[in-house]
């Protein structure tokens, strides 16, 4: 899996890499490949921000989360992931 990992007003260390790509590769058991990823950590004023975007073989998934904690705890939550294009 191809994975480019973004951080915005925020840098991103060995740990926090660590805990997207181990929630990458529980993904990638699913999709055909070939599969690429992008994840983007936002840091706001009061908020984390998580977003995902998966291409695969299959389409695309996309999804975003947002917390008021850590971006570990957006991370975590970001387990509900939506074909791009769907209706919420």
């Amino acid at each position: 899996m191809k994975t480019e990992i973004i951080g915005r007003n925020t840098p991103i260390d060995d740990r926090l890499r660590g805990l997207v790509e181990k929630k990458l590769s529980k993904l990638e058991k699913f999709l055909d490949a070939p599969v690429e990823a992008r994840v983007t950590l936002i840091a706001e004023k009061h908020s984390h921000i998580a977003e995902l975007h998966v291409t695969h073989r299959g389409g695309v998934l996309q999804g975003t989360e947002e917390t008021d904690g850590s971006f570990q705890e957006a991370v975590n939550t970001l387990g509900v992931v939506k074909p791009a294009g769907s209706i919420a």
